[in-house]
C-alpha cells in the first residue's frame, strides 16, 4: 500500500495557491511577497509529512519494508541479517631462509585496504616431490605430490629430471592449482618429463585477514600486496596464492535480507526440510544459491551444495564449506548422524560459447549478450541438471544492447551446440564468451 503523494514539492505548492486563489480570485502572488515565502516553506514541511507517512505505511509491510523495520520481521522468524566480514587466505612472502615475520604484520593492497598477518611465521626451504611434468610448445606444466603453497613470479629449482631441459631455476609463470604451476622452458624435451623429479624453493606462507570488512576486500591469485613496515632480509612484497584472499561480503541487503524471510514464511515444513536446510546455509554470509539433495546418496542422507555468486571464485573453499555444514548441523535431529548430513561445494563445468555471427554486430551489443549469459549462469543454472540449448538460446536472442536499446536480431553459435550435459554434482559456470 502506498499513498498517492505529490511528485514534487513545486506541485505542493501550486495546489497551495491554487486554493487560496479559490477562495480570493482577485489575489496576485508576487515573487518576493510574505505570503509567496509562506506558501513556500509550508510546501515543504507538507511534502516531507507526505513523504514520512508514506515510508511509515511502507514498513508495516514486508514486501516494502527496509532497514530497521525489515530486521524486524526477520525477529519474527528468528533471522538476522548477516553482518559484513572480513576476507582471509594465504599470501606467499620470499626472503632469506629463517627470517621471521611476526603476527601482526601489514600488508597494503593496490586499492590501500590493509591486511594482517594472523601468526609469525618463518622463511624457510622447501622441497616437494614432483608426480608429473608435462610440455606443451615452450610451457612446462609441474604437478607436485601436495600443495605446494607457490604463488606467481616466485623462483622454483626443479631437478631430477632424466630430459636436462627440465631442470635448472625457473619463476613461476602461472600458477593454476593447489598443486600445479607453470613455468617456461627452453627446447623440446620429450613429455612427460621421466626421473625422479623434486622441486626446491624458499618461502613462508602466511595466513592473513583483512582490516576492513566488505566485498571490496577480497583479492585474485596473484594478487601483489605490500609490506607496511619494512623487514629486514624480508622481501617488500607478497603474493596471493590460489585460492585467493576471500569471505569478505557486505552487509546483506534489503532484498536479500527480505528473499530469506519470504522463503522461510511461505515454505517452513520442519525443523529439517530442505527449506530449512537451505535457509540455514543462507545465514552464513556470503552464500547465495544453495541446492538441497534429500536422500542423497543414500536413504538417511542429505546432500546441500552452495555457490558465493559475489566472490571472484563463485566455487566455496574447503573452510567455507566447513562452515556451512556447522551451521546446518545447528538444526540436524538427534538421531541424525554428522557423516549423513554432507555438505560440498559443486564441481564446475566450464561452458565457452563462441559466436560465428551476430546481427547487430556492434561492441556494445556483443556486451549485452556477455552480461545476458552472466546473468542466466548465475540465475538459472542448477547443480547435477543439463543446461538446455532452448534455455541458453532463449537468454541470448532476449539480449538488448544496453547502449542503444535495440534487440539483438540474429545470432548464430559455433559452440555450444545442443545441451550442455552436467554429470552429478557438477554445476555450469559460463567461460570465455567470444565473437
Amino acid at each position: 500500500m502506498s499513498l498517492n503523494l505529490p511528485e514534487s514539492r513545486k506541485e505542493v505548492k501550486n495546489r497551495m495557491e491554487a486554493d487560496i486563489k479559490s477562495e480570493l480570485p482577485n489575489f496576485e502572488f508576487l515573487k518576493n511577497s510574505v505570503i509567496n515565502a509562506f506558501t513556500f516553506s509550508l510546501s515543504g514541511a507538507i511534502y516531507d509529512l507526505y513523504r514520512s507517512i508514506n515510508n511509515f505505511v511502507d514498513n508495516l509491510f514486508l514486501q516494502t519494508a527496509s532497514d530497521e523495520f525489515l530486521d524486524k520481521f526477520g525477529f519474527d522468524w528468528d533471522l538476522v541479517r548477516n553482518p559484513a566480514t572480513q576476507s582471509s587466505g594465504n599470501i606467499s612472502i620470499g626472503g632469506l631462509s629463517g627470517s621471521v615475520i611476526p603476527g601482526g604484520t601489514e600488508y597494503q593492497s593496490a586499492n590501500g585496504d590493509t591486511y594482517r598477518t594472523q601468526i609469525t611465521t618463518n622463511i624457510s626451504p622447501i622441497v616437494l616431490n614432483v608426480s608429473t611434468i608435462t610440455r606443451v610448445g615452450s610451457i612446462a606444466t609441474v604437478t607436485t605430490s601436495s600443495t605446494h603453497n607457490l604463488a606467481n613470479n616466485f623462483s622454483v629449482t626443479i631437478s631430477g629430471a632424466n630430459e636436462s631441459e627440465y631442470n635448472g631455476t625457473f619463476v613461476v609463470k602461472e600458477v593454476t592449482a593447489l598443486n600445479q604451476f607453470k613455468y617456461d622452458i627452453v627446447g623440446t624435451p620429450s613429455s612427460p618429463a621421466t626421473g625422479t623429479i623434486i622441486a626446491t624453493y624458499t618461502l613462508s606462507s602466511v595466513d592473513i585477514r583483512s582490516v576492513d570488512f566488505g566485498q571490496e576486500v577480497n583479492l585474485s591469485n596473484g594478487a601483489v600486496l605490500n609490506i607496511g613496515t619494512p623487514i629486514a632480509n624480508v622481501n617488500d612484497t607478497a603474493t596471493v596464492q590460489f585460492d585467493g584472499i576471500s569471505g569478505g561480503t557486505d552487509i546483506e541487503s534489503d532484498d536479500e535480507f527480505r528473499a530469506r524471510i519470504q522463503q522461510v514464511k511461505g515454505n517452513y515444513f520442519g525443523n529439517f526440510s530442505a527449506n530449512t536446510i537451505e535457509s540455514k546455509a543462507k545465514e552464513v554470509s556470503g552464500v547465495t544459491r544453495v541446492w538441497v539433495k534429500e536422500v542423497t546418496p543414500a536413504l538417511g542422507q542429505v546432500t546441500t551444495y552452495f555457490v558465493r555468486d559475489n566472490d571472484t571464485d563463485i566455487i566455496p573453499s574447503v573452510g567455507e564449506v566447513s562452515t556451512v555444514k556447522d551451521k546446518i548441523l545447528e538444526i540436524k535431529p538427534a538421531n541424525t548422524a554428522d557423516s549423513d548430513v554432507i555438505v560440498s561445494a559443486p564441481t564446475p563445468q566450464i561452458s565457452n560459447f563462441v559466436f560465428s555471427a551476430i546481427s547487430p554486430n556492434t561492441d556494445s551489443m556483443k556486451t549485452s549478450i556477455n552480461a545476458s549469459l552472466q546473468d542466466f549462469f548465475s540465475t538459472q543454472t542448477n547443480v547435477s541438471e543439463d543446461v538446455k540449448e532452448i534455455d541458453y538460446n532463449s537468454a541470448i536472442i532476449n539480449t538488448v544492447d544496453t547502449e542503444t536499446g535495440e534487440k539483438l536480431q540474429s545470432f548464430t553459435l559455433s559452440s555450444p551446440s545442443g545441451d550442455i550435459p552436467i554429470s552429478t554434482g557438477e554445476l555450469a559456470i559460463l567461460g570465455t564468451v567470444s565473437f
